[in-house]
């Protein structure tokens, strides 16, 4: 254990609204990941925004540790979407998993409509679900990727050494 003291900075949690649901709303669309895992075990409007700000924290964290090369969260998530075994090791594989999927899509009985009530099927919310979260968190993981690059290009350029020029036509200062 150590002995280093830690400095939190104060918690000021200002509501909007005038009923408590409203409050309870203010609160939950801007809660932090643990406050939103609390908030989603409770009933009504408030639960339901938790359980949708946990479903963007989740988003995010998937996207993080793809950037570093974790490829489980979102490989765990897409195969509770689509009910299948799923392996992904590196990125080409979850590329792979986009294609696929807009593959069956392209392929589904009568463009994945029912034909007699005119709504998509099952199969095809599954699949356009799972197609939009590997795309979302693929796009983003590539931005992620590209900014750490260039941060890294930045830094290399700034550390390397200035060399200053004298121009010929100038004199050059006399030395001290």
């Amino acid at each position: 254990m150590s002995n280093t003291l830690v400095s939190f900075t104060p918690a000021n949690i200002i509501l909007s609204g005038k009923s408590m649901t409203e409050k309870r709303m203010s609160v939950a669309t801007v809660a932090c990941t643990v406050a939103s895992m609390y908030i989603a075990t409770k009933k009504g409007k408030a639960a339901n925004a938790a359980r949708e700000n946990l479903g963007r924290d989740s988003v995010a964290a998937m996207v993080k540790a793809c950037a570093e090369g974790n490829y489980r969260p979102l490989a765990e998530a897409l195969a509770f979407i689509m009910g299948e075994n799923l392996s992904f090791t590196k990125l080409a594989d979850v590329d792979s998993f986009i294609w696929a999927t807009e593959h069956g899509i392209a392929n589904l009985k009568d463009e994945g409509y029912n034909i007699k009530t005119g709504k998509i099927t099952a199969k095809m919310a599954t699949l356009t679900e799972a197609q939009s979260l590997a795309s979302n968190v693929m796009a983003d993981c590539r931005d992620l990727i590209a900014g750490r690059v260039a941060l890294r290009a930045l830094a290399k350029a700034s550390a390397a050494p200035v060399t200053t020029v004298t121009p010929i036509s100038e004199p050059a200062p006399a030395p001290f």
